[in-house]
């Protein structure tokens, strides 16, 4: 059997977009980045995001300023769990678990909102499934933000051993 590069894609579903309410920026810039990871800046006026994401993290870590936090679903999504500072949804399949900083409370049903409780930082994650014990486990490192990432190695030429360890630096 002969692949062809079709075999490998994955194409694009937009099913969650995440923002600050009346921020309108004209581009994303690349703000930080890492071995593995980016934070992706988007400024308007008083208003801005950074979202840090990178391959192979469930998570993406946001901070924001000016506005509400606000997630709009291009489905109906489903709302598994919905408590304090927590919000579990399911869109087309898929279920992401969203973490806000105590306190906080999220309205809506398509369109969700948060003050954050006065604060500027968020967390949404893709999860395998809606099990409480999922969402826990998610919650508990929903707020190591990660900052850097950094792949350093060892190579001994004598053995041609290679020994290669990943970091991240977290906040």
């Amino acid at each position: 059997h002969i692949f062809a590069a079709s075999d490998y894609l994955y194409p694009f579903s937009k099913q969650l977009t995440v923002g600050v309410i009346g921020l309108s920026a004209s581009q994303t810039v690349a703000h930080h980045y890492g071995d593995w990871t980016v934070t992706a800046l988007w400024q308007d006026g008083a208003r801005s995001m950074e979202a840090t994401f990178g391959h192979g993290l469930p998570y993406v870590f946001f901070k924001i300023t000016g506005g509400n936090a606000v997630l709009t679903s291009e489905q109906t999504p489903t709302i598994w769990f919905n408590q304090d500072e927590v919000l579990g949804i399911t869109i087309d399949g898929k279920h992401y678990g969203i973490f806000a900083p105590t306190g906080s409370a999220w309205s809506g049903t398509n369109t969700f909102q948060s003050s954050l409780n006065g604060k500027n930082y968020f967390s949404v994650a893709l999860l395998p499934d809606t099990t409480p014990q999922t969402l826990e486990l998610f919650r508990s490192r929903a707020y190591a933000f990660v900052t850097d990432s950094k792949v350093d190695w060892l190579y001994n030429e004598s053995t041609a051993d290679l020994i290669t360890t990943y970091s991240y630096e977290t906040e």
